[in-house]
């Protein structure tokens, strides 16, 4: 991906949205919800990624970390990044219990 591509990607206008990360609110790209059992422990959770410019955070997410997303706490699954954003995949173990993130 080219930086340009950034601003058509994250335009409020077309793919993004603002959610409140950790307590800030940023601009980002939110995946389709899957619902599966956990690699971990073999729960049921709930996944989606969250596409996140580099530049929006101050260090970049780990494994396992807890991280809130629109005041929800979910657990980092995976991270992925491509030199300009993080693709960060969040699951929460709590399935019927959560509201699916817009």
């Amino acid at each position: 991906m080219i930086e340009p591509d950034l601003n058509i990607i994250f335009d409020l206008n077309g793919f993004a949205s603002t959610h409140t990360i950790n307590g800030v609110p940023l601009t980002v790209v939110v995946g389709d919800k899957i619902t599966g059992r956990s690699d971990l422990d073999g729960s049921w959770v709930e996944m989606f990624d969250v596409e996140i410019k580099k530049t929006d955070l101050a260090s970049p997410p780990s494994i396992r970390q807890k991280m809130t997303y629109d005041g929800a706490s979910f657990t980092v699954d995976q991270v992925k990044h491509d030199g300009f954003t993080y693709v960060v995949t969040l699951s929460n173990p709590r399935v019927g219990e959560m509201e699916y993130p817009r």
